[in-house]
C-alpha cells in the first residue's frame, strides 16, 4: 500500500510533535510543564467506523468496510503523563494499522474475484430473497 490518507495525517503529527528527529514547531506553554498540559487517559474507544478503500490500479474499484472496534488503555499513565499531540499520534497509529490490515485483506479479496456487498445492499437482497420466497409460498 502505497498511499493513504491516514499516513499522511501521522506524518504531519509526527513533524508537528518533533517525531523523526525534527524540531517540533514553537508551541505555547501552559502551566504544568513542558509543551503544555498532561493528560491521563484510562480507556479511548473509537467503534463503528467506517473505512473506505480505493483501488486505483483494479480500474478505481472501492469498497466500504467496518473497522472493528479499537480500545487503547492507561495512556499516560504515571507522573509524565501524555500531551494532547503525542495522544492523537497513538490513536492514529491504532487507526491506521488496523485500517493497513483490513484494507490488505480486502484489496486481496478483490484481486481474488471477491465481491463486496455494503450492508444496504445485503439488506435489499435479503427483503427481495424472502419476497420472492414468500410469492411461491402463496397458491
Amino acid at each position: 500500500m502505497k498511499e493513504n490518507n491516514l499516513s499522511k495525517i501521522l506524518a504531519n503529527i509526527e513533524e508537528a510533535t518533533g517525531a523523526g528527529g525534527e524540531k517540533p514547531a514553537a508551541q505555547p506553554k501552559e502551566k504544568g510543564g513542558e509543551g503544555g498540559k498532561k493528560l491521563e487517559v484510562d480507556e479511548f474507544v473509537i467503534s463503528g467506523a467506517k473505512l473506505h478503500v480505493t483501488v486505483n490500479v483494479m480500474g478505481g474499484k472501492s469498497v466500504t468496510l467496518s473497522m472493528p472496534t479499537i480500545q487503547l488503555t492507561d495512556l499516560g499513565k504515571g507522573p509524565d503523563g501524555i500531551t494532547a499531540p503525542e495522544l492523537s499520534k497513538l490513536v492514529l497509529q491504532a487507526i491506521e494499522k488496523q485500517a493497513v490490515q483490513l484494507a490488505a485483506t480486502a484489496i486481496a479479496d478483490m484481486g481474488k474475484g471477491a465481491v463486496y456487498l455494503g450492508n444496504d445492499t445485503t439488506n435489499s437482497v435479503n427483503k427481495a430473497t424472502k419476497g420472492l420466497g414468500d410469492l411461491f409460498k402463496k397458491k
